[in-house]
């Protein structure tokens, strides 16, 4: 492994963070809100998940 492979998995690493984070942080931003007409149903949750892929030009796992 190159010091390019590394920086590139440390990035993806960090992107898939970032991306939990926001996810995180818009369900505490909109736990009580209701809908804005009447009738509508409320704010519900996001979710997250991620699948490890294989990148077939490098042999490393990826997270989608």
């Amino acid at each position: 492994m190159n010091f390019s492979d590394t920086i590139g998995i440390s990035a993806a690493g960090m992107q898939v963070q970032a991306k939990r984070l926001q996810v995180a942080a818009e369900n505490l931003a909109n736990v009580e809100t209701t809908g804005s007409t009447p009738g509508s149903d409320p704010y519900r949750r996001k979710t997250i998940t991620f699948k490890e892929m294989l990148d077939r030009s490098t042999a490393h796992l990826l997270s989608v």
